[in-house]
């Protein structure tokens, strides 16, 4: 069996590398951990940039102009907060709140959706785990 510490990282291919990495440094204050250019096996040079909060949360985030965001099965990723309502009052500031779903309360936890750039969703929760 392996054992399973946590998710190390999301890789998210976008259309536009700058816009994605300023969306997450200004809105959920992520770091550039590492931003440089490798070859991939095919002879391509790829850009990437890895963005995060170390021992928390990772992206990995590729360039790709030809992506289309909605052939990807992806649906969201899911983030827990802890000033749930100064973050809800921010997305409205900024007018990021995805309105197609708003604020939801669940059972144990309450969670807003916002999308970034691309149209990723982002499940923004209260309780990690919605409580469980």
């Amino acid at each position: 069996m392996i054992h399973i510490n946590g998710i190390d990282h999301i890789n998210l291919e976008v259309p536009n590398l700058e816009e994605t990495k300023k969306f997450y440094e200004n809105i959920f204050g992520l770091e550039v951990k590492e931003d440089y250019e490798i070859s991939t096996k095919d002879g391509k040079v790829r850009r990437f940039i890895l963005i995060g909060i170390s021992d928390k949360i990772m992206l990995c985030l590729y360039e790709n102009k030809a992506v289309d965001l909605k052939t990807i099965p992806l649906n969201h990723i899911g983030v827990n907060v802890s000033n749930f309502d100064e973050a809800f009052e921010v997305a409205k500031k900024k007018e990021i709140l995805d309105e197609k779903w708003g604020m939801i309360e669940y059972k144990y936890s309450r969670s807003f959706y916002i999308l970034d750039p691309n149209g990723l969703g982002i499940e923004v929760s209260e309780k990690f785990g919605g409580g469980h």
